[in-house]
């Protein structure tokens, strides 16, 4: 973007705004992207709009994850989150209830587009609250994952080639990774092409995922794995083998194994 804030992706056709009255070629509309707005002199900057009317601009009109992305970018580059907050707040007409949506989620945490649009997806799980990059104090070490739910104890990362695609750093994410689940947090990872690509489906993995953690009951298999462990009556040979847990446990019989059934 030309105040250099980092994007989800890069347009092959330049968006240019025009006067409602202006007339454009036909030919034009294969060169550029046109976008019809009224500018004040404190909404341009040489040929681009100012900081305020981009983000306004994008806010408004581009899908939910790559304005989010770009109001990231732009707090990380110094833009100022009250400022973007009081420019939601008094903004009208179409497309400012988005616009204020960004604005109450945007995070210079993020350290870039693919962490914002992730994090973009993870908005839309109900029940789920993630951090970016928030400090986890684990016995023996600490970490700072991409995104962190401390309540449901939930870590996703997003798994870019660029800083994990070495031996060193598969190591080291190994080391982490397994220091987390050993400490009871459930880790999800996602690749660049996953997030960028089909947010939609890294939201249904993580709805589930979510689920399943709020709902133990809910993970898919235990009602399959209850009815196949669950015994028939036991033949009279072996009842001597039956032993009741206690009201919350099923009866189980076994020859060998007693496997014991949470009653649900």
């Amino acid at each position: 973007m030309h105040l250099g804030w980092e994007v989800k992706s890069v347009g092959l056709l330049p968006h240019v705004i025009f006067p409602h009255f202006a007339r454009i070629d036909a030919s034009a509309h294969s060169q550029l992207i046109v976008h019809r707005a009224r500018l004040g002199p404190d909404d341009v900057i040489g040929q681009s709009t100012s900081p305020d009317r981009t983000l306004d601009m994008c806010g408004r009109g581009l899908p939910f994850d790559e304005a989010l992305a770009i109001a990231d970018s732009a707090l990380r580059h110094g833009y100022s989150n009250k400022r973007l907050v009081a420019l939601a707040a008094t903004a009208r007409g179409p497309g400012c209830a988005q616009l204020r949506r960004v604005a109450a989620h945007a995070d210079a945490r993020s350290a870039n587009p693919f962490e914002s649009c992730l994090r973009a997806a993870c908005l839309e799980v109900p029940g789920l609250r993630v951090q970016p990059q928030r400090v986890i104090a684990l016995v023996d070490r600490d970490v700072r994952p991409d995104l962190v739910d401390p309540e449901l104890r939930l870590v996703i990362e997003a798994d870019s080639f660029e800083f994990h695609g070495h031996r060193a750093a598969l190591a080291a994410d190994t080391i982490r990774y397994n220091a987390l689940v050993s400490e009871g947090w459930t880790v999800l990872r996602f690749s660049y092409e996953q997030v960028m690509g089909h947010g939609d489906q890294v939201r249904d993995v993580v709805t589930s995922v979510v689920q399943q953690i709020s709902n133990p009951s809910a993970r898919p298999g235990l009602r399959q794995l209850s009815t196949e462990l669950r015994p028939a009556k036991a033949p009279q040979s072996q009842r001597h083998t039956q032993a009741w847990f206690g009201p919350r446990f099923r009866r189980c019989t076994s020859t060998s194994v007693v496997c014991l059934l949470a009653s649900r």
